[in-house]
Order: structure tokens, then C-alpha cells, then sequence
């Protein structure tokens, strides 16, 4: 997923909750945001399954997310705050923080990029903190700004994330700080595509090669017995077994590209993740995901969920194949580009064989996180 693709509904949704519990207290020397029970309580009201929505939130290189906290497979202390980064703010859709953010890195790029340095020794070239945020002040025309705040905004963003001094009298060195990929920019949405190039996630390249016919079952069934072993219990029990023979056969039209899909979208579904029948019309991916933070530590959670994400957009082919429509063609269009299709459909051999390379290493993922696993068998 690119920093520049829009998040689903539910994501936007808690995200405006969070936004919506930043405050900056008159006589407090910095920001407050808001708890995780403050945020969750605040989600249910409107429907919305935070924990479920953060855990899925997407994640980049550096561990780059749309919120900034920890532990997300493994639960959420009720006093821990949860913060935006400027992804996060911008599908929030702040208009106060964003401004301060950019105006601060474009004043230390420029100023990085004005200093000649010396061609034998390092030159020294740091920003006060409150010199930053004066100059900050006159770019928004806002005032006054707190350089906590400032200092604040920076630690979250992967360019501009280091070398600050303590508070409150802190210093940014400038010397190592990789800021002239940014030089220049004046919109978020310029950041965030700069800030792809940099930190942007890539499935590993796809190609047509032909895989076995019967690849993707011989895959699910290591998953199922990967699963067993480690939960006691099944994953998957097809109900319906010419939908597995299905996806054994030959691929060659914009049809038949359609109902493979469909086959295995329908496999998929009738997961069994939890052990417990699903509540709220939760759906098969999203009680896996859930699962999966129960089984894993954090960072191997992370790992298996960006896995099952390529799952998801195996449904998003599916759904816009079936509508018609500006959004669900976008959706398509993007996801595509993910799974390393290509960027207009037509060879639909080719493309069944992209697909399946990028599903067959996603159930690869889960497969060997599963194998880190310690067993929750009796």
C-alpha cells in the first residue's frame, strides 16, 4: 500500500476519534492525547472495533504507521496514549498539526541545504528549538506555538525522527539528518509520495511464471496443518469441495479470472480462526488477524497481518470485478498495483500467475510465523 492510497472507512473513522482527543492545555508545557480507553470507548459508541482497526492499520518500513504506539498484537494498556503521525493526521483530516509539521521541515531542510560544508571536517549545523519554532510561527501565521510541540511533531516522522537534545532548551542536529529528499516540498500530499520512495513497502516482485496447478491448495493445507498443530484446531474445512478444484484450472479469461477469484475468496471466508463463533458479523480475515495478535509476539502479529493484508485485496479484486464505479475501479486499480499485476488487466493468464506468486508467499508468511509460535495445544 502507498503512504498516498486512502484508508477504508473504519480506519478514517478511529483515527478522527483520536484527532479529536488531541489537546494542547493552556499552562501545560507540551500536547495530551487521548488514552487507548478513552479511544476505544469513544469507537464503540460509533460501532467501530478500535483494536481491530489498529491492528490492520498498514505499516511501512521503520515501522511507519498512521498511529504511533506499541504492542498492538499483544493489547493495549488502558493509560498508554495513542498519537498520530502525519499519515494518520491527514486521513484525520487535521488542518493544524499537518502545517506545523511542514513548515518546520522545510525551515531545516533550507537551512541544511544553505551550509557549506567543510571537505574534511564535519560541519557543525543545529537548529535551537526555539529558533525553529519562531520561523515555524511566521510560515503558519499562528502564534504562539510551543517548541515542545514542534519537537513533538518531528519524533514521529522518519526524516526529521532524531538527534534532538532533551527538553525543554533542545537542540536538532542537523548534520545527519536526511532532509534533502524533502527540500522543496509544500504540500502533504508531495511529503507523503517523497516519503514513499523512502520508506514504501513493495511486495516482492512478481512475475508469470507458471506455478503447479494445484499450488495454492498444497499452500492452504500446510497452513491448516500449521494451524492444528499449534491451536489444536482446524483453520480451514472447506464446505464446498469443487471450489478447491477450482482454482486447479487453467485461467485464460476476464471470466475465468473472475471465478478463481471468487473460489478462493470463498475458501478463504469459511476460516475458522477463533475459537468461538464470530460475533458482530466479524468477518473471516479480520477474526484471523485477531487471532493471530492472540498467538504471536508483536513483531512476528505485524508480519503475519501485512500477510493476511494481501489476502484482503484479493477480495478488493473480487468486489470491483463484480461493481461497477469510480471507487470500486480505484480500488481495483490499487490493488493491483500491490499484487504486482499488471497495470491494465487483459492478460489474464499472466496476471492469475502474478496473483497466485503473491498469495502463495503471504501464505508463506503465516505459515512460518505460525512456526515461532509456542503450541496452545492441551
Amino acid at each position: 500500500m502507498l503512504l498516498t492510497d486512502p484508508l477504508d472507512a473504519d480506519a478514517v473513522g478511529v483515527l478522527r476519534v483520536v484527532r479529536s482527543g488531541y489537546r494542547e492545555p493552556r499552562g501545560y508545557d507540551g500536547e495530551r492525547w487521548p488514552t487507548w480507553q478513552w479511544v476505544r470507548w469513544q469507537a464503540d459508541q460509533q460501532g467501530l472495533d478500535a483494536q481491530a482497526v489498529l491492528r490492520r492499520l498498514p505499516t511501512w518500513q521503520q515501522h511507519y504507521r498512521p498511529v504511533w504506539t506499541n504492542n498492538l498484537g499483544g493489547g493495549l494498556d488502558p493509560a498508554q496514549a495513542i498519537e498520530l503521525t502525519v499519515h494518520g493526521l491527514v486521513a484525520a483530516g487535521d488542518n493544524e498539526l499537518v502545517p506545523m509539521f511542514l513548515a518546520a521541515l522545510a525551515t531545516a531542510a533550507e537551512y541544511q541545504a544553505s551550509i557549506e560544508p567543510d571537505p574534511y571536517e564535519i560541519t557543525a549545523l543545529s537548529l535551537s528549538g526555539d529558533l525553529l519554532t519562531n520561523r515555524v510561527e511566521k510560515r503558519c501565521d499562528r502564534r504562539p506555538i510551543q517548541p515542545s510541540v514542534v519537537r513533538a511533531r518531528l519524533q514521529r516522522e522518519p526524516p526529521t525522527w532524531t538527534s534532538h537534545t532533551e527538553q525543554p532548551n533542545w537542540v536538532w542536529d542537523l548534520a545527519r539528518a536526511p532532509l534533502r529528499p524533502f527540500l522543496g516540498v509544500s504540500t502533504v500530499e508531495d511529503y507523503l509520495e517523497r516519503l514513499d520512495g523512502l520508506i514504501g513497502v513493495r511486495l516482492p516482485a512478481t512475475d508469470a511464471t507458471p506455478v503447479p496447478p494445484l499450488a495454492l491448495v498444497d499452500a492452504l493445507d500446510h497452513l491448516n496443518a500449521e494451524w492444528r498443530l499449534r491451536t489444536g484446531r482446524r483453520l480451514l474445512g472447506p464446505h464446498r469441495l469443487a471450489r478447491p478444484a477450482q482454482l486447479s484450472q487453467p485461467v485464460t479469461s476476464a471470466a475465468e479470472f473472475e471465478a478463481a477469484c471468487s473460489a478462493l475468496d470463498d475458501l478463504l471466508k469459511q476460516m475458522q480462526p477463533q475459537p468461538q463463533p464470530a460475533q458482530n458479523n466479524e468477518g473471516s480475515l479480520s477474526q484471523l488477524e485477531r487471532r493471530l495478535g492472540q498467538l504471536m509476539a508483536t513483531d512476528d502479529a505485524e508480519r503475519a497481518i501485512e500477510a493476511v493484508g494481501v489476502l484482503r485485496r484479493l477480495n478488493t479484486l473480487r468486489i470491483a470485478q463484480q461493481h461497477s464505479g469510480s471507487q470500486p475501479y480505484l480500488r481495483q486499480q490499487a490493488a493491483r498495483r500491490e499484487l504486482g499485476l499488471a497495470d491494465t488487466p487483459g492478460d489474464w493468464s499472466a496476471d492469475w500467475q502474478r496473483l497466485q506468486h503473491a498469495l502463495l508467499h503471504a501464505l508463506r508468511v503465516l505459515r512460518e510465523t505460525l512456526a515461532t509460535t509456542v503450541s496452545d495445544t492441551p
